[in-house]
Order: structure tokens, then C-alpha cells, then sequence
């Protein structure tokens, strides 16, 4: 079986997997408590202001950084929400 010409010219690169660091932003509660969570402040806003629309008792999910575990936070307790200067 005969190549194609121009497929003698062409040269594959092995595909390198690059993590991306994960953003985390920290939600400071209305009581003091301060957790740093998976997500950038837009995908954490989006989730806090979705929880708060879906009704008095719905609790945002998210991935606390420094145990993996889940955590809920009722949107009503959330006193501020900023950028985490944590570096993976």
C-alpha cells in the first residue's frame, strides 16, 4: 500500500496535558467565617445568585479548598466574595 505524498510531510507532535491552575475565590460570611472555594468569582456569583432565586432555603454548593470537601452556603449569610491569592 502506497503512502499519500503529502502525508510524507506531515509531522505529528505529542500532545502535552497542561493543567491549568484552578481559580478559587473566598466567600466571607456574615458571622466572620471565611472559606476559600473552587471556582472563579464569576462561576461562584452565578451559583450563589442561582441559590438565592431558587428559593429560602437553597443552600450553593461548592468544593472547599483546602479539604475537597463539599461545602453549602446559604446565600444569605455571604458578606463578600473576592479573588483567592492561593497558588496551586
Amino acid at each position: 500500500m502506497d503512502s499519500l505524498p503529502c502525508m510524507d510531510r506531515v509531522r505529528v507532535e505529542p500532545r502535552i496535558r497542561t493543567m491549568a491552575p484552578m481559580a478559587h475565590s473566598e466567600i466571607k460570611l456574615a458571622d466572620g467565617d471565611l472559606l476559600t472555594v473552587e471556582g472563579t468569582l464569576e462561576e461562584v456569583e452565578r451559583k450563589l445568585s442561582d441559590a438565592a432565586r431558587s428559593g429560602q432555603s437553597r443552600l450553593a454548593w461548592f468544593t472547599e479548598h483546602s479539604t475537597d470537601d463539599s461545602v453549602g452556603i446559604n446565600p444569605a449569610h455571604v458578606a463578600s466574595l473576592r479573588i483567592s491569592e492561593i497558588s496551586d
